[in-house]
């Protein structure tokens, strides 16, 4: 095992050696060799020459988009990242600002992208050509023309942590066609003209027509839908994970599950859907629609509340079938078109026996502030499942016996205390610079409070090869210079220790 082992370590070597780190300035030039001192104009240049394991650092200013088309693999992805805050890319590079086509492996960080006539960034294969593990992080895409964020035939895409607004035709982020274990996390959907965020295998195109095993997680909606699409929009997904998303004053409906249209038994179906908080405005659909042959859906935990005349809960009879509905604050039902109770719905159903009401001005902080407040009837209500051990926004669940219903978990902040609680993460990790490097790297984060850390370094195979000494930092922002002079080259991982139960982790790479 030791010789196997020994032999992938230097095959992994011999991958990540030949990678390389370059530039992209407005000051730059083609005939430049894309160093940092001497870096290339266009990003389409760039994309042009790129291998595996190679990454192109953007500086701040306004640039053309670009298209890109060559694969990274699992172990060297193709990284785009801007360096800067201000990094803007409005113009297109074919139909869409920023295209990755029919690539694998490949990473788009931290670019503002606005104006495009479709999408700002896209991630495009066939059916029988998926792009595979393409990551989208760290973006803004404001004011597109389509969408903010697309993906066609795009298997194990990872969305997260991107805000997409003002899209003007659909929808904030839209995952479409037959495209299985997309993960959609920590993303703000904001004011875009359909869903904020929608998933939709497409039946009527090619490929089995189901999206399977999604991960939909921690993300925030609001003022999404004004021209129809729920914030949360899903047809024909099988077996995905719905949690701790937050959904407010969307115009049109807050989750909705159903077949796209195509019928045939297309809906969505074997789904668990926990700990989401949706509070509809008086103009809004139900919170939650469960239509189109929708089956063996589980459905816990969750804020279900309008503050109309509709109410949590819209399902048909085509998907009572396996359903599972408990835990929930939530008011009226519609079944089967019919408006009843919850006290209906619960001996009609036999459904939500553990579910409640209760308004919110009970159980949140204040209007347009959705952590559960001190003494809120949701906290300690829910089930304790194995799927969710934090909340929203990552402090753990549960806080206290039993998991709290909603995407928030209240955190006390003194023994009978009345203030609310301040929700913060108390560590940001920025990453290390610079990476790949020669020498020595400096690690970058963020604290919101005085904290004891330390950084350790792993190989690939587990080992611990460097451990920083413990000590106090002080609040905002820190550096730590990592010495790699006993490093051999090669990938590693680390993990910066903030504190007992705060940590983060990161990947460098390291070539002498």
């Amino acid at each position: 095992m030791k010789t196997i082992a020994y032999i992938l370590y230097i095959l992994l070597l011999y991958q990540v050696i030949g990678a390389s780190t370059y530039y992209v300035s407005q000051n730059g030039s083609k005939g430049n060799p894309g160093t940092e001192a001497y870096p290339w104009q266009t990003l389409q240049y760039a994309a042009g020459r790129v291998e595996a394991g190679d990454s192109v650092l953007v500086a701040n200013g306004t640039y053309a988009g670009f298209s890109i088309s060559t694969a990274g693999d699992s172990l060297n992805p193709i990284v785009f990242k801007a360096s800067g805050s201000e990094v803007l890319i409005n113009q297109a590079a074919q139909r869409d600002n920023i295209e990755v086509y029919l690539a694998h492996y490949v990473v788009i960080e931290g670019f503002i992208v606005s104006n495009a006539e479709r999408a700002g960034i896209s991630v495009l294969g066939y059916a029988d050509n998926e792009c595979l593990n393409v990551t989208i992080r760290n973006n803004k895409c404001l004011n597109n023309g389509k969408w903010g964020i697309f993906t066609a035939y795009a298997k194990g895409v990872v969305i997260e942590s991107n805000e997409t607004a003002g899209s003007g035709i659909e929808h904030g982020v839209y995952i479409s066609n037959s495209s299985d274990y997309p993960i959609l996390r920590n993303n703000n959907a904001h004011h875009n003209n359909g869903s904020g965020i929608q998933i939709n295998a497409d039946p009527a195109f090619a490929g089995d027509g189901i999206v399977s095993f999604a991960l939909v997680e921690n993300n925030v909606c609001y003022e999404n839908g004004a021209g129809g699409g729920a914030a949360l929009n899903f047809a024909s997904i099988r077996n995905c994970i719905i949690k701790n998303n937050l959904m407010y004053d969307n115009h049109a409906g807050g989750m909705a599950f159903w077949d796209d249209g195509f019928g045939n038994n297309m809906g969505c179906k074997d789904n668990k859907i926990y700990n989401n908080t949706v509070i509809m405005p008086s103009n809004g659909r139900w919170a939650l629609n469960m239509i189109n042959t929708s089956t063996g859906n589980e459905i816990i935990n969750n804020i279900l509340l309008h503050k109309g005349n509709r109410g949590g809960l819209e399902i048909d009879a085509s998907s009572m079938d396996g359903l599972v509905s408990d835990y929930n604050i939530l008011s009226l039902v519609s079944s089967n078109e019919n408006r009843i109770s919850l006290t209906d719905w619960q001996n009609q159903s036999g459904q939500d026996l553990h579910s409640f009401s209760a308004s919110p001005e009970e159980l949140f902080v204040g209007s347009a502030d959705y952590h559960l407040k001190d003494h809120s009837p949701a906290i300690d209500k829910g089930l304790n499942l194995v799927e969710v051990k934090t909340d929203f926004e990552g402090d753990a669940r549960p806080a206290g016996s039993f998991t709290d219903i909603g995407a928030d978990e209240f955190v006390a902040t003194g023994i009978e205390s009345n203030i609310p609680p301040q929700k913060v993460e108390n560590l940001k990790l920025l990453g290390n610079y610079p990476n790949p490097f020669n020498g020595n790297t400096v690690i970058k984060y963020r604290l919101n409070k005085n904290l004891p850390v330390q950084i350790r370094i792993f190989d690939t195979l587990g080992n611990v090869v460097y451990r920083s000494e413990l000590k106090y930092k002080n609040a905002g922002l820190n550096t730590n210079v990592v010495d790699t002079a006993n490093l051999a080259s090669g990938i590693y991982y680390y993990q910066l220790q903030a504190g007992i139960h705060t940590s983060k982790s990161g990947r460098m790479i390291l070539i002498k």
